[in-house]
């Protein structure tokens, strides 16, 4: 079984939100496109709402899907779905996090990164080549 996992992609001015996870969770100290796993009931676009709700104090609308890519965490499989996100407010509170930031793409080719975000940037830059 294929689990659903989703990424928000909030852009300003050609800079990304990205958020470093705290040391001791999952993927702690790691930088990540913030999103999270899909429960049964939600659809991918409610589980981004919840989960910015969750780790960032954060309402958000949620747009387009721009992006999916499969990646394997141990023996499970994941479907990653990446949509384009605006925050609707300012005022962000790390739960989960240590910090966040936004960078460029030259930036975040430095951050360390999973591989699936490593993905999802790979597409983010190509983007920006047209």
């Amino acid at each position: 079984m294929m689990r659903i996992t989703t990424a928000g992609i909030a852009e300003r001015k050609g800079c990304y939100f990205v958020a470093k996870r705290k040391p001791g969770s999952s993927l702690g100290g790691i930088w990540e496109f913030p999103g999270g796993k899909k429960r049964d009931h939600e659809t991918p676009e409610e589980a981004l709402k919840r989960e910015f709700k969750e780790e960032f104090n954060l309402d958000i609308s949620v747009g387009n899907l721009i992006w999916t890519g499969k990646f394997n965490n141990g023996d499970k499989k994941y479907l990653l779905q990446a949509y384009k996100i605006r925050m609707l407010t300012e005022n962000i509170r790390l739960f989960e996090h240590e910090t966040y930031l936004w960078a460029d793409l030259s930036i975040l080719k430095t951050l360390d990164m999973p591989e699936s975000d490593r993905m999802l940037l790979e597409f983010l830059s190509s983007l920006k080549q047209i």
